[in-house]
């Protein structure tokens, strides 16, 4: 494509830039943090609940968008998608013991966990800290935005 001004090459750079974040590195963190979820929150069978895998059915990548210089994407995990219901066996999912809702507070209760004067302790598993961690140490998603721009004749020296 050819451009007239800085502005049209830039606007470019930065339309190719947020699709990538969409279409590769979204779905690169999406698994990351699917694979801490499942390694850590749904690591062991739990005893006195069943499992529903809402809270991992609620990963959600956002839609990418361009605002000012800076793209972006968000990816989440949806307390919407994770449906508060009493159950048969007294134990019910995602409601707290009074029946109240607890959905919203879930993703945060398991990402840091819980104490103090609570019937059930949750532990923390920091499903989402260690993805960012992993993903920064190793710059994969530096890795995958230079493999995205390349294939669209963009060579990225990031130093």
């Amino acid at each position: 494509m050819v451009h007239n001004s800085w502005d049209g090459v830039i606007n470019e750079i930065k339309q190719y830039v947020k699709n990538a974040l969409q279409d590769d590195v979204a779905r690169m963190v999406y698994s990351t943090i699917q694979e801490y979820l499942l390694s850590t929150v749904y690591a062991k069978t739990p005893e006195i609940y069943q499992r529903t895998f809402e809270v991992l059915r609620a990963l959600t990548v956002g839609v990418a968008k361009i605002e000012g210089n800076s793209v972006s994407v968000e990816i989440y995990i949806d307390s919407s998608k994770i449906i508060p219901y009493k159950t048969e066996d007294g134990w019910n999912s995602h409601m707290s013991f009074n029946g109240s809702a607890y959905n919203e507070e879930l993703p945060y209760a398991l990402e840091f966990g819980t104490s103090g004067n609570t019937p059930y302790i949750t532990p923390n598993f920091q499903y989402m800290s260690k993805s960012k961690t992993e993903i920064e140490d190793r710059n994969l998603h530096i890795q995958r935005l230079q493999g995205y721009l390349k294939t669209k004749g963009l060579e990225c020296i990031i130093t």
